[in-house]
């Protein structure tokens, strides 16, 4: 699934399963960054860099509160967590879309939900919010 309504022009989703940038070329292309790294596409990003949103929203020492894990609700619940005690407000605006998401993808990373762009959307939010509300605490 083509994430770009222009994909004639060659730009496309990162064929790496949990990179964010954009490739340029045929489907299952590789950013520079990913194929620079070697990535395999069906693990964690390798790139250097894939990983600074977070590192902007929580600092690079912090790892962005998110403990190692495949289980991606352990993961979003970290981020709740975290924006909760920035931001209660901001979390519970969050809360509709994050309801969103259906129980069997909380517990399966492999769930067809998580290649999409609905999935996408929900954990740049909670990102963006966590960013905005470290920003805001100082």
């Amino acid at each position: 699934m083509n994430k770009f309504p222009h994909a004639d022009t060659g730009y496309r989703p990162c064929a790496c399963r949990d990179c964010m940038e954009i490739a340029i070329g045929d489907e299952g292309a590789f950013c520079l960054s990913c194929e620079a790294a070697g990535c395999s596409g069906d693990g964690e990003c390798d790139a250097p860099e894939a990983y600074a949103a977070c590192d902007a929203a929580f600092g690079p020492d912090d790892d962005a509160g998110i403990p190692a894990t495949g289980e991606p609700h352990v993961a979003i619940e970290a981020l709740l967590t975290r924006l909760a005690a920035l931001d209660p407000a901001a979390r519970e605006r969050i809360m509709p879309a994050i309801n969103g998401i259906p129980t069997a993808a909380l517990t399966d990373p492999a769930h067809a939900y998580w290649d999409s762009t609905e999935s996408v959307d929900v954990l740049t939010a909670i990102i963006l919010a966590t960013h905005r509300a470290k920003d805001a605490a100082g």
